[in-house]
C-alpha cells in the first residue's frame, strides 16, 4: 500500500506468534463475511418476497418445521467449532513451547521505563561462537582465552556466566528530529535485542505498580504484575523485523514514556552484540 504504508491493516510480523495472529485474523474475517453474506441475502432476497407474494411471513410455518429448527440449531454449532478451534490451537502455541530456549530475557517495568536483563551462559555462547565463525569474521580483540599477543583483547575464558542489564528510556523528540516516519513518543535509547531464527523466553514483572509489556508485531501482551514473573516464548524471530509497543496498563502521570522497542538481530550479529557488551562492562571494570 504505497503513501499509506503501516497505517492500514495489521502491524508487521516478528515471530511465529504474531504471524499466527494475522493467520488467524484474516481467517475470522473471511467467517464472518461469509456468515454476514448468508444471513443478508436471506434477508435481502427471501423476506420481501414473501412480504409481497404471501402478506409476511407465517410464523406457524416456521416454528413448526422440525427440520428447519434441526438445521438452524446444528449449522451454528459448527460454525463455533470451525472459528473456535484455531483459536484455540493459536492461544495454545503462544503459550507453550518446550524447545530448548536460546536465551532468557527478564523485563522490569519501572515508573517510567523498562529494564532489560541478560543472562548469558559464556562457555556455550562462545562455542557457539567459534562454530559460526564470529571471532574471524569480526577480529575486534574477542579471544576466546588467555594467551593473547593483542593489549586490547580480553580473555573470555575465565568467564561463566555473567548478567548483561540496562534501562530502557523513551528519546524525547526534538524540532531537529520530526522527519518524516519519526515514531514521535516510540523510540527508546537503548532498545531490547534478540536474536533472530531461535526460541527465547521472556519473563515479565514489576518493580512497583502494575504495568503491561506489549509488543504487536510479536503478538506479546503480557501484564507486569510486582511479587510475580509471567512468561512468554517467542519462536521463530525474524531478523530485521523492528516493533514498537509500550505499556497496556495505565500506571501513572507518565504512562507515555514507557515505550518499548524491540530489534532482532542474525544471531551472529546478535553475539557479537553480547560480547560487545561484556567487553564494555570488563573494560569499565579495569
Amino acid at each position: 500500500m504505497p503513501g499509506i504504508y503501516g497505517q492500514m491493516g495489521l502491524c508487521d510480523w516478528g515471530s511465529s506468534n504474531g504471524l499466527g495472529l494475522i493467520f488467524l485474523h484474516d481467517y475470522l474475517m473471511c467467517m464472518c463475511f461469509m456468515i454476514m453474506s448468508v444471513v443478508g441475502s436471506v434477508l435481502f432476497l427471501v423476506v420481501p418476497k414473501v412480504s409481497y407474494f404471501c402478506g409476511g411471513i407465517h410464523f406457524r410455518n416456521v416454528y413448526r418445521n422440525n427440520s428447519l429448527e434441526l438445521w438452524w440449531t446444528i449449522i451454528p454449532i459448527f460454525l463455533i467449532i470451525i472459528m473456535g478451534y484455531p483459536s484455540f490451537v493459536q492461544l495454545y502455541a503462544m503459550g507453550m513451547n518446550d524447545k530448548p530456549k536460546f536465551i532468557t530475557v527478564k523485563i522490569t517495568g519501572h515508573q517510567w521505563y523498562w529494564s532489560y536483563e541478560y543472562l548469558v551462559h559464556f562457555p556455550s555462547l562462545v562455542s557457539l561462537a567459534e562454530e559460526l565463525g564470529v571471532f574471524k569474521e569480526y577480529n575486534q580483540g574477542f579471544t576466546k582465552g588467555s594467551g593473547s599477543s593483542e593489549e586490547s583483547s580480553i580473555d573470555f575464558g575465565n568467564v561463566s556466566d555473567w548478567l548483561i542489564s540496562y534501562d530502557s528510556y523513551t528519546i524525547t523528540a526534538s524540532d531537529s528530529s520530526m522527519d518524516f516516519g519519526y515514531r514521535y513518543g516510540q523510540y527508546v535509547d537503548y532498545p531490547m535485542v534478540l536474536p533472530g531464527d531461535s526460541n527465547v523466553e521472556v519473563k515479565v514483572t514489576s518493580a512497583d505498580v502494575i504495568h503491561c509489556w506489549t509488543i504487536h508485531g510479536l503478538g506479546v501482551k503480557m501484564d507486569a504484575v510486582p511479587g510475580r514473573v509471567n512468561t512468554s516464548h517467542l519462536a521463530n524471530l525474524r531478523p530485521g523485523f523492528a516493533g514498537w509497543g509500550g505499556c497496556s496498563e495505565m500506571c501513572g502521570i507518565n504512562h507515555w514514556q514507557m515505550s518499548a522497542e524491540v530489534e532482532v538481530l542474525s544471531v551472529e550479529d546478535f553475539i557479537l552484540w553480547i560480547l560487545t557488551w561484556v567487553y564494555s562492562d570488563m573494560k569499565d571494570e579495569e
